[in-house]
């Protein structure tokens, strides 16, 4: 729900970021009534919105617009008055095409003989070609037009609606019938004024006759479009062979044959199967729940024509998933797929031919899908070690995966190791992946989760902290998780910013193995905390004040300090520890983080815009910062926190 929600908000702002209200300069030239504006495509013969409308668009299509102004429908200008102030008397239908200069198709009319129909009869509605779209007629074209049906029917009349078909009264998946042996003609209103009959755009709607209506469309109309479905429109089309044994193994035929349904179908090419992996496409044409999601991922309800977008729409499959139409400056695109073949139209909806099949990430393994997320330096260090075959398995598992920066951090030796040292490559792995799909919902802040999916020898038998934090922040293993829920046939893929690295020993062992920490290593010792800091699976930050830190002291402080009583140095030691992992990702610069440790005080974190972090705003944390332990996190610092129950050492009380 979060993704569907946050993918029409992108869309929204999108379209809205190219969309502004008219610049004054423009609107002077609106000045006066009945003018109406026209958006032209510099370098297209494309015109847009002859409508009365107070907004433009910078682009369409990535190409910037043009914005010019004609008196509306049945207006005409007068001298020297603003706007068009005079009214033309209406004519007749074949007057009223006549009078928008549209010869090609005035010839048609009167060829086909129908002039005396439409001029005199009615009320009709025409949807008139545009003369361009005349003149691009072959002549086989141009005499189809031109003929009539074996029950005597001219085929113009495929282009003649009964009725005022006003463009105010037109919505989205609306069939009328024609004079055309009642065959149909679907009418789809989209986004910013744009409308279509069986695809061909309406270019200016609303012209005005005694007897009816004309609307000029930028394609001539082919009674056959509306004959049969999309399945049998694709099933005999040679260009989509490939995708109809799909369709077939999906047993999608019906769905695709339903006269109830609006469909849109993006089909891919026999080209486009050609550039699929053979196991991926084998899967595809062969196994009924892959074919399945591939074909749904391809179709969407409702008919949107190439047309439809002149900027980009979220469209919605039928496998659920999202996917985006755009309008480029090079062709129509759906995601990454190009239309290379537009508007085949049926009687229950439109297919576009596609370049490229869109494989949905629930038909994806893991490999697939960390490729398609760009995780290209995991991905060639897992294919050098032999080990891609353990991320395409049936076991379903859970990833985190660490991005190319994050890998490109690593010592280049150390890289090169991984590489070439499969049994080292495949225990990383092992580090990163958790056994079953678990999102992002699922992790639980001061949790642990156990590493490895399975008994094989490279299995690391271990625990990755998890931790939440207010800024939205989650933190696995010390690794801050930067795109999430990215979800595949096999398995769920995190992108984290960080290697993960196994931590070998717990915080007791990191203050034991540091000589700079002698003097609170004997402290804690003597306080009886030590089995605290060493248990497996715990979840502390421990600020350890180093060496130096006590040397601050005066001697005889110091003095006071070792001789203090076991339950005031308890309480003196717990005032560094606290009882969750304080990460450095979970406080942003300019911001404090408090917490109280296990003594009751406070303790503030803050971190500068370089990096430091310190601890009360005085107590600047040694490099390299946070050192990561089984049980938690340690942080060093040259400085003593008082304990507010203890201001000063005075020795034994």
């Amino acid at each position: 729900m979060k993704s569907a929600i946050l993918f029409i908000f992108i869309i929204y702002i999108y379209q809205h970021s190219l969309e502004g209200a008219l610049p004054a300069h423009l609107r002077r030239y609106a000045k006066g009534p009945n003018m109406c504006i026209i958006q032209t495509v510099p370098g297209t013969k494309d015109r847009f919105f002859s409508q009365c409308i107070n907004r433009h668009l910078r682009t369409i299509c990535e190409r910037p617009t043009r914005t010019e102004f004609e008196c509306c429908s049945g207006f005409k200008k007068v001298p020297r008055t603003q706007g068009c102030t005079g009214i033309k008397p209406l004519v007749n239908l074949v007057d009223t095409v006549n009078g928008l200069e549209l010869d090609g198709f005035t010839n048609v009319i009167g060829q086909s003989g129908v002039e005396h129909q439409l001029a005199n009869q009615g009320a009709y509605t025409i949807f008139a070609p545009s003369q361009d779209a005349i003149q691009q007629l072959s002549d086989e074209e141009r005499q189809d037009l031109l003929s009539r049906s074996d029950e005597g029917t001219p085929n113009v009349f495929y282009h003649v609606a009964p009725g005022r078909l006003n463009f105010s009264s037109f919505r989205k998946n609306t069939d009328y019938m024609t004079l055309f042996e009642d065959n149909k003609i679907r009418i789809n209103k989209y986004s910013y004024g744009v409308a279509t009959a069986n695809c061909a755009r309406i270019t200016k709607p609303n012209e005005m006759a005694t007897n009816g209506i004309v609307h000029i469309i930028d394609k001539v109309l082919d009674p056959k479009d509306m004959q049969k479905s999309v399945a049998e429109k694709i099933y005999s089309d040679d260009q989509f062979s490939q995708f109809q044994l799909a369709i077939l193994a999906a047993k999608m035929v019906n769905t695709l044959r339903s006269a109830k349904a609006h469909l849109t179908v993006f089909a891919p090419t026999n080209n486009a199967f050609a550039k699929l992996p053979n196991d991926l496409l084998d899967r595809i044409l062969t196994d009924e729940e892959t074919a399945k999601k591939v074909v749904d991922h391809h179709v969407v309800k409702g008919v949107y024509c190439s047309d439809s977008v002149i900027i980009a729409l979220g469209l919605k499959a039928l496998d659920g998933s999202r996917i985006l139409f755009r309008c480029k400056r090079y062709g129509k695109y759906i995601d990454k797929a190009k239309l290379v073949v537009e508007d085949i139209v049926g009687k229950n909806g439109v297919i576009h031919g596609i370049d490229t099949v869109m494989v949905p990430d629930s038909v994806k393994n893991v490999a697939e899908l960390a490729k398609d997320l760009e995780l290209n330096t995991l991905m060639e260090m897992t294919e050098r070690a032999g080990l891609t075959a353990t991320l395409t398995g049936d076991e379903e598992f859970t990833m985190f995966a660490p991005s190319d920066k994050a890998l490109r951090r690593l010592p280049s030796g150390y890289r090169a190791a991984l590489s070439s040292q499969p049994l080292q490559m495949a225990k990383l792995l092992e580090y990163h992946k958790i056994k079953g799909k678990i999102k992002t919902d699922q992790l639980i802040g001061n949790k642990s989760l156990d590493t490895g999916t399975n008994k094989a020898p490279a299995t690391i038998s271990a625990k990755l902290s998890v931790n939440v934090f207010r800024n939205g922040r989650v933190v696995v293993g010390g690794a801050t998780i930067e795109k999430s829920d990215n979800e595949c046939k096999n398995g769920v893929i995190h992108t984290i910013d960080k290697v993960l690295v196994p931590p070998e020993a717990s915080i007791m062992d990191l203050i034991i193995g540091d000589r700079q920490l002698s003097t609170l290593r004997m402290a804690i010792e003597k306080a009886g905390l030590s089995e605290l800091l060493t248990q497996p699976y715990g979840q502390y930050t421990m600020i350890a004040p180093t060496d130096r830190a006590f040397k601050t002291l005066g001697r005889w402080e110091k003095n006071a300090f070792l001789n203090l009583s076991p339950e005031r140095l308890k309480k003196f030691i717990e005032r560094h520890i606290i009882n969750r992992m304080v990460m450095k990702c979970a406080f942003d610069p300019r911001s404090v983080y408090g917490i109280s440790s296990r003594q009751g005080d406070g303790i503030e974190f803050t971190q500068e815009r370089s990096g430091s972090i310190y601890i009360n705003k005085k107590y600047r944390v040694e490099h390299p910062g946070e050192k990561m332990a089984t049980n938690g996190v340690l942080y060093k610092i040259n400085s003593i926190l008082k304990c507010s129950c203890q201001p000063r050492i005075r020795g034994r009380r």
